[in-house]
């Protein structure tokens, strides 16, 4: 069962189809559906479309949906196109598009399939920019930022990417059964346009990464200032603890009654003159 589409711009759901119904262009299968292709197709150079001529041929297709990268199988037999896709947005999306046509045909509708899935991508991917956008901004001014969510959107970008890649290729490699349509040429137009999108997003995850990871080593480089200052701070302390620390007998101050005061007196002066010293460098 599934939807049949007809050259008049008829569409007849959830039916049986057949190959000899007149006016068929298209059949649109539940995805729970068997699918098999003749046994008569030969592979060739692109591993995902397996030709037997220019008017009969298979093709898989991925499609990242519902946080999962599907393959779609798509045959073109006859006139016909088959595909394992029965989804009822981009059955909406069709008779949106076919006001602008006086006639449609298989070629039309595999197109416009394309054209579905990369305007699906750039509506996923203006709102990843939004996500990014307050990731971005934890990173630079809280501090924060939640990089297993960051990597998740990673992952989903890279699948983006490499599906938008695969549907230029694959449109390269059949332009000549398509060249002579002008919808070919706003759909590689619209699949440059997202590659690009896809791009600038990637960019913006590294770039999100990069702060992040600035931040960090900033927040690194203050806690190892800090560490030093209070250690250049000690340090005379533990010198004179050292140098009254020994076993002498004429050690200087120690048979004196003031001789501790003094010598914490003197010790406290250096260590506010350091204080002073680190502010007025802004060390502190």
């Amino acid at each position: 069962m599934g939807t049949l589409i007809y050259s008049d711009f008829t569409i007849e759901e959830n039916s049986e189809w057949d190959k000899d119904i007149p006016d068929l262009i298209c059949y649109l299968m539940d995805k729970n559906d068997d699918f098999s292709i003749n046994s008569e197709f030969v592979s060739n150079i692109h591993n995902d479309i397996v030709v037997k001529n220019k008017d009969n041929l298979f093709m898989r297709i991925p499609f990242y949906h519902d946080n999962k990268n599907i393959h779609i199988h798509a045959v073109i037999e006859d006139d016909i196109l088959i595909v394992n896709y029965n989804d009822v947005d981009f059955i909406e999306y069709l008779k949106e598009k076919w006001s602008l046509y006086q006639n449609i045909s298989w070629r039309i509708i595999l197109l416009q399939l394309f054209q579905y899935f990369s305007i699906t991508y750039t509506e996923k991917l203006i709102k990843i920019e939004g996500l990014l956008d307050d990731l971005f901004e934890n990173a630079v001014y809280k501090d924060d930022i939640n990089l297993k969510e960051l990597l998740s959107i990673k992952k989903e970008i890279s699948i983006m990417k490499r599906n938008t890649t695969f549907y230029r290729s694959m449109l390269s490699y059949l332009e000549e059964e398509f060249n002579d349509l002008a919808l070919f040429d706003k759909i590689s137009f619209i699949l440059d346009n997202t590659f690009i999108l896809v791009e600038n997003v990637e960019t913006s995850i590294f770039s999100c990464i990069d702060i992040y990871n600035s931040v960090s080593s900033n927040k690194m480089n203050k806690t190892m200032q800090l560490l030093t200052i209070i250690t250049v701070i000690s340090l005379p302390a533990t010198i004179v603890t050292g140098i009254f620390g020994m076993n002498f007998e004429n050690m200087p101050l120690i048979n004196r009654p003031f001789g501790f005061i003094l010598s914490m007196i003197v010790l406290m002066i250096v260590i506010l003159f350091e204080v002073y010293f680190f502010k007025k460098r802004k060390y502190l």
